[in-house]
């Protein structure tokens, strides 16, 4: 089944892809193409997953759970007398002899002797710190120390430098080991040295030394020493480059402005939408009745434009947007655009269903001629009028959810300002 699946994902994300690539619109190739390679991709993974998880694994013998692991059921089949019969085997974890519990804590305790001491020193000569491990994963056994001398060395194996002798100290650790209910103790030795400091280290303990004496003196300003066993210190503030910040900043800012330019863009459009969508029952309404007074569409499109065009000089000149696209209609039908392909691509530009729907109308007239269009233009009046009233329903309903918030944060406002004393009085 999974097969199938995989295949017909494949088989269908192949055909789309070839579909888009000979499409002429690249964009569409450009928006679907990862989501059809991801789909292609996934096909291809069930495919290979199914036809490798498929068919059946001989069972001949089953490696038993070692002590430190949980117990294990198999859920299997018996082929028997030509039948397939379920079968569940439960295997329970591995027990060990006493003499391999002996030796299982012997190999516990190679591996801690081995990895105890610091890298580049033995237990016979140590000055850092140890490594007192609690599990051992190769063996699976648990380990407890105890410090024979925790002023020198502590149970978790912290050597405490100020307490060790100038020519070293042995000190003892035990180690309980536990294996399931096994239990088994081992010494350890190590002679414990003074660490030996590298020079960086020791002009480090040097400059702390330096700077805590200056600190402990009750002065006005603490006065930095200038000079450290004879050499010449200055101390310094590291100024951090921040300007990796301003360039991570440049790029989240020039992302911020790319989104919000294109929100704006597409805000812009949806507020000429409605312009168009809110002036279309005047425009409609100017060319019916220029229509029904005998004028021609072309002639009473011309009269509208012109008459527009004459109210920009005047002060209360108000910019429609319907007016602007019919005059850039005019003036293509000026240039030698014919009627019908001035009026459709009037009714794309404005690109609403109510524009579409009259752009159809009129170049349905230029073409056939339409003896009714009186009627027509009536109809699309109507419909335009009642579609305004729409429209402003609608906007009452928005301003009314806009105001929602500045209402809710004066009701806070006045909540505080009833509560606060009141909480006031009642803390004195």
């Amino acid at each position: 089944m999974s097969i199938i699946l995989g295949a017909v994902m494949v088989l269908i994300s192949a055909i789309a892809i070839v579909y888009l690539k000979k499409n002429k619109e690249k964009n569409i190739y450009e928006k679907f193409k990862i989501p059809i390679l991801i789909i292609l991709a996934t096909g291809i993974l069930v495919i290979i997953g199914s036809i490798k998880n498929s068919g059946v694994e001989i069972l001949d013998t089953i490696t038993r759970p070692q002590a430190d692991e949980e117990s294990e059921e198999i859920e299997a089949y018996a082929k028997y007398d030509k039948k397939d019969y379920p079968v569940r085997i439960e295997i329970s974890k591995k027990e060990y002899t006493k003499e391999q519990l002996s030796e299982i804590f012997e190999k516990t305790y190679e591996i801690i002797i081995k990895d105890i001491p610091a890298e580049g020193e033995r237990l016979e000569h140590v000055t850092k710190d140890l490594n007192l491990m609690t599990k051992v994963k190769d063996t699976g056994v648990k380990v407890e120390w105890t410090s024979g001398d925790q002023k020198i060395i502590q149970n978790d194996g912290e050597i405490v430098a100020e307490n060790i002798p100038s020519k070293g100290t042995e000190v003892t650790l035990n180690a309980m080991m536990t294996f399931e209910e096994s239990i088994a103790y081992y010494d350890i030795t190590a002679i414990i040295y003074p660490r030996e400091y590298t020079q960086d280290e020791k002009n480090q303990m040097l400059i702390d030394e330096a700077v805590k004496k200056s600190e402990e003196k009750d002065e006005e300003k603490v006065e930095l020493p200038d000079t450290i066993s004879g050499k010449d210190v200055t101390f310094f503030i590291k100024k951090e480059d921040s300007f990796r910040y301003i360039g991570i900043l440049g790029i989240v800012g020039a992302v911020a402005i790319f989104v919000a330019k294109n929100r704006q863009e597409k805000d812009k459009e949806e507020k000429r939408k409605k312009q168009l969508d809110l002036e279309y029952s005047e425009m409609v309404s100017k060319l019916t009745l220029l229509a029904g007074a005998g004028m021609t569409i072309s002639s009473a499109w011309e009269k509208i434009v012109k008459d527009y065009l004459a109210g920009k000089d005047q002060k209360d000149f108000k910019r429609k947007e319907v007016y602007e696209e019919m005059a850039t209609t005019y003036y293509k039908m000026q240039s030698g655009m014919s009627e019908t392909v001035a009026y459709e691509d009037f009714a794309r530009r404005c690109n609403t269903p109510l524009y579409l729907q009259f752009g159809t109308l009129l170049s349905q007239n230029v073409r056939k001629g339409t003896a009714n269009l009186l009627r027509l233009l009536d109809n699309a009046a109507n419909e335009a009028f009642i579609h305004r009233k729409q429209l402003a329903k609608q906007q009452g309903e928005e301003a009314t959810t806009k105001l929602l918030v500045p209402m809710i944060m004066m009701l806070g406002i006045v909540m505080i300002i009833v509560i606060f004393p009141a909480f006031v009085s009642f803390n004195m």
